[in-house]
């Protein structure tokens, strides 16, 4: 179940940045919004408040993936949305850098476990 949650949060997270861009790139034109965009109910920083949310839910999720139960199944399911949420870290500015230091012990646990290529896929290394 948790495999199955944390990749749905990783593509909610891409659902996100897509809506994000959509909102940025309608807030830039001088034109007159069209009445549909007035139903949208979220705006870039709720947007961004459910990136860190879901990416924090990816997180603290991986202790329960690296159980030594999971055997290699759960660390070789983390590649993903390790990715993801290391990507909302980033964008989000210097403020999750205890964040992105927890993934990089997580990686490290990874490479550890056998997965040799975790930090080039998570980090793009």
């Amino acid at each position: 179940m948790a495999n199955a949650f944390t990749h749905l949060w990783a593509v909610r997270i891409l659902c996100l940045y897509e809506l994000k861009r959509f909102i940025t790139h309608f807030s830039r034109h001088d034109q007159e919004q069209p009445i549909w965009t007035g139903q949208l109910r979220m705006n870039y920083d709720d947007i961004q408040a459910q990136l860190i949310a879901f990416a924090k839910s990816i997180s603290l999720s991986m202790v329960y993936l690296l159980q030594e139960e999971m055997r290699l199944f759960g660390p070789a399911s983390t590649i993903f949305p390790l990715q993801i949420a290391y990507k909302v870290y980033k964008s989000a500015g210097s403020g999750h850098q205890a964040d992105i230091a927890y993934l990089e012990g997580i990686v490290d646990e990874l490479h550890q476990k056998g997965l040799k290529s975790a930090r080039a896929h998570v980090f793009g290394d």
